[in-house]
């Protein structure tokens, strides 16, 4: 059973109308589960329109719980978005593998994860469609090479 307690504080500021605006999202998440604990901070600027009738870029980590939300607007709307989101990662067993019984560690973690992401979404009010393009930094010390992936959603109000 995997379990996640995670909190997460976006304030938004934002410039401009309705048609076009401007917004930008500081964060800080702090997060414990029996998989992984890490606390971070990152900020994320949004351009597109009607933004203030949705709730922000999607948070960028496959480990996350959240889904595309579909607009609060009557017709179409759009954004494209850029952020970076810094974690002191203190625990992670998917890289570690270390268990109360074996207490053996298969590989040496990085301390400091950093994400860079960018991406687009085009909302409507029965559905959303987005798509980020995700950049990290090495987790464990042996790492090649950054991870880059791509996440593609897709909501569908019924």
């Amino acid at each position: 059973m995997v379990v996640f307690l995670t909190y997460r504080a976006a304030p938004r500021v934002r410039f401009g109308s309705n048609r076009i605006s401007l917004e930008l999202s500081p964060h800080a998440v702090i997060s414990y589960s029996n998989l992984i604990n890490y606390q971070g901070v990152g900020a994320s600027i949004r351009v597109g329109s009607y933004l203030s009738q949705d709730y922000g870029s999607k948070i960028f980590s496959p480990l996350s719980s959240s889904n595309n939300t579909i607009t609060h607007y009557e017709g179409f709307s759009w954004h494209v978005f850029l952020g970076a989101e810094r974690r002191h990662v203190d625990r992670n067993y998917l890289l570690e593998g270390t268990t109360s019984i074996s207490n053996i560690q298969t590989v040496t973690k990085e301390d400091y994860v950093t994400d860079a992401h960018v991406g687009f979404v085009l909302s409507h009010p029965s559905f959303s469609i987005g798509l980020t393009l995700t950049e990290r930094s090495k987790e464990f010390l042996t790492q090649k090479d950054k991870q880059k992936f791509i996440r593609f959603g897709i909501s569908f109000l019924l």
